[in-house]
């Protein structure tokens, strides 16, 4: 049997969702400069295509380029 989004809602929350969800929730949102610079070179790059195409090759260009802070 499939669940569906209205099932869901009935389902109790377990302590580490609720965790999940006050985190996301009270996070201050932030800027990174290298993400925009990617972002706005790939989307010059890609003028003209769709949209689609441009936003995923934005993703790409982000994923591949962007520097892993540990």
């Amino acid at each position: 049997m499939k669940m569906t989004e209205t099932d869901y809602k009935h389902l109790p929350i377990t302590k580490r969702i609720e965790a999940i969800r006050k985190a996301i929730i009270h996070a201050e949102p932030t800027v990174c400069s290298e993400r925009a610079q990617i972002v706005t070179g790939t989307y010059k790059a890609t003028e003209g295509k769709p949209v689609e195409i441009r936003r995923a090759m934005a993703v790409k260009a982000v994923l591949e380029n962007m520097t892993i802070h540990l």
